[in-house]
């Protein structure tokens, strides 16, 4: 069994073909693999290059994560050096300090990711 057989089917995906959303021709012109990707493969970027069209049926709330993802992928060098210093520092001076050890890991991860959170959603709101 390979891996993407091993992903459940997507819900709405699977009503997008019964409620035809996706056309009958389309469906009907998807090959085996396409059509296995498209049902069970969450992320449109690990499709075959040639389904790409199929992009337009996905839910509006899946076209909005695609594009999300997207920017936000094209922005993850801004990111990845200032996430990088902050959690060096952060963590630098957890462990000096003797609060943490290695072993406290999954508690600093979620509480920084809390964290981020709070200071994101803050900066959407008053932008």
């Amino acid at each position: 069994m390979t891996e993407q057989s091993k992903k459940p089917l997507i819900p709405s995906r699977v009503m997008a073909i019964g409620s035809e959303v996706v056309p009958r021709e389309v469906l009907e012109s998807l090959q085996d693999h396409q059509l296995h990707a498209f049902m069970r493969e969450p992320d449109p970027s690990d499709w075959p290059a040639d389904m790409k069209h199929m992009l337009e049926y996905l839910s509006k709330e899946e076209k909005l994560r695609v594009t999300i993802a997207s920017v936000l992928a094209r922005h993850d060098q801004t990111l990845v050096s200032s996430l990088e210093n902050w959690t060096r520092a952060v963590w630098n001076e957890l462990t000096s300090e003797k609060a943490v050890s290695a072993h406290d890991l999954p508690l600093v991860v979620d509480e920084m990711i809390h964290h981020l959170k709070a200071l994101i959603a803050t900066y959407v709101e008053a932008h």
